[in-house]
């Protein structure tokens, strides 16, 4: 199952961002330097207006500047209680009239879920970034959707549908998430595919996935989405640890037709092993090659491992050590 990346995340939220942020300055020629006379702001019914006014630059009196204006609308979006802004110049006698114009978010007046048999109502909305009496954010919501989405993933749940919809009325909307659970996926079996170093058993005490087995309160063998990938990294790093630096781990779900049980499949790449060549130290000159050597766990011919060369490194520098070396 693919997920979004963190980075294609990001961009997707910066285009969201921008489409939801347009406005506009309808400027007459000439307006620079004029100096505004009044300034009124038209459409709000909850905000009120002293409190938008105070959220901008710009006063009454002072000279108009396009770029203070354009500041003064980001901060009017910065509130984050409208859905636009537009901004009006007007020629009037003495100087300019600036309207700001601005459009207002429903207020949500209730969140409510369809679908849920299995999952309450309260931890649902405990995933939400948002809550009753909030202004609307449209992508507070979708990103809602994929919040519940992985509370269900991670309770075993592989087929769930997420979706939502608002229901408008008068400046407020509700809120309704549609959820779609399909069965729960228990683990019927682990298996393991291209595993010549290490048997089964010793690769299954790695892996936190589990089959079902009695009793069934202890060990339900639920399939968990995060345990899963995190079994994955922790397979290559038990291969990496012992010399197979090349190694890959990848994951395979065979569902039964009824899609409530599913064997759970690790397939291993081992690549080649690698060996130790040659070890050097280079500054050793308090100890011989021969000292520092003698307690090495490395040796020429054997697997390289990474732990192994980090424990030899600690055991020099605390060889240094004891002699008022500190590195």
């Amino acid at each position: 199952m693919a997920y979004p990346t963190v980075k294609n995340l990001a961009v997707a939220c910066i285009f969201v961002f921008f489409l939801v942020c347009g406005g506009s300055v309808q400027a007459q020629e000439g307006g620079e330097g004029k100096i505004v006379k009044q300034i009124e702001i038209k459409g709000n019914k909850r905000i009120g207006t002293a409190a938008i006014k105070g959220s901008i630059k710009l006063r009454e009196g002072d000279p108009y500047n396009q770029e203070t204006v354009s500041q003064d609308v980001s901060s009017i979006w910065a509130m984050g209680y409208f859905d636009n802004v537009d901004v009006v110049l007007e020629d009037i006698p003495g100087g300019l009239n600036l309207t700001f114009i601005v459009t207002e978010r429903p207020a949500i007046t209730s969140i409510e879920f369809e679908g849920n048999e299995d999952i309450s109502d309260k931890k649902l909305r405990k995933v939400l970034e948002f809550q009753s009496r909030d202004y609307l954010k449209h992508y507070l919501i979708k990103l809602g959707e994929e919040k519940i989405k992985d509370l269900y993933l991670n309770k075993g749940y592989q087929f769930v549908k997420v979706s939502s919809k608002l229901e408008k009325s008068d400046g407020e909307v509700k809120v309704i998430y549609e959820i779609k659970e399909g069965p729960r996926v228990t683990i019927r079996k682990v298996l393991f595919e291209g595993n010549e170093a290490f048997s089964d058993k010793k690769l299954r005490r790695q892996v936190k996935t589990r089959r079902k087995r009695f009793p069934g309160v202890l060990f339900r063998g639920i399939f968990d989405e995060e345990k899963f990938e995190g079994d994955k990294e922790k397979l290559k790093e038990f291969y990496v640890d012992r010399g197979w630096l090349d190694v890959k781990v990848e994951g395979r779900l065979t569902y039964s037709k009824d899609r409530e049980y599913a064997v759970v499949t690790f397939v291993i790449d081992q690549g080649e092993r690698y060996r130790v060549n040659k070890i050097e130290v280079k500054g050793n000159n308090l100890f011989s090659t021969a000292e520092l050597f003698k307690d090495m766990e490395l040796y020429i011919g054997g697997p390289f491992q990474p732990p192994v060369m980090e424990e030899d490194s600690r055991n020099i520098r605390t060889l240094y050590g004891e002699q008022g070396f500190v590195s």
